[in-house]
């Protein structure tokens, strides 16, 4: 029953988190290849506070209403499409100390942002759902 529970509620939470974490791979290729176009640091932390503001009242309903359970699907799946971990992402955009706080307030709530995705250990279950969920099978 155990198993059963944790596998439909990875099916639940896999069918909810991927195509947040797709849309998410395609904002971050967008948004490096503008900042790239910028010269100086002080044009590209104003364009990528404006980006961020936009990101922020795209995605801002969806993940409130999101479970913990669902949060923490995402940022394996994020690890998973970006090859990067939350605790990357969060200091290529911001810097190490806004990366370390958000580290710290995940902590609290049993988390982790460096956590890694690992498709053939101890996410193989969550692979396999992906890969169900993309054929349309689930």
């Amino acid at each position: 029953k155990q198993q059963e529970r944790f596998y439909w509620r990875t099916v639940r939470d896999v069918k909810k988190t991927l195509p947040y974490a797709r849309s998410i791979r395609k904002d971050i290729i967008y948004a490096d290849k503008e900042l790239a176009k910028l010269e100086t640091r002080r044009e590209q932390k104003k364009w990528f506070r404006r980006y961020e503001r936009e990101l922020f009242h795209k995605y801002e309903d969806d993940f409130r209403g999101m479970y913990a359970s669902q949060g923490k699907m995402l940022m394996l799946l994020l690890d998973r499409e970006c090859q990067h971990t939350s605790f990357e992402l969060i200091e290529k955009y911001k810097n190490k100390f806004v990366a370390n706080f958000w580290q710290f307030i995940a902590k609290l709530f049993k988390n982790d942002l460096k956590e890694e995705y690992d498709a053939e250990d101890k996410d193989r279950i969550t692979e396999r759902v992906i890969n169900l969920v993309s054929a349309g099978q689930l």
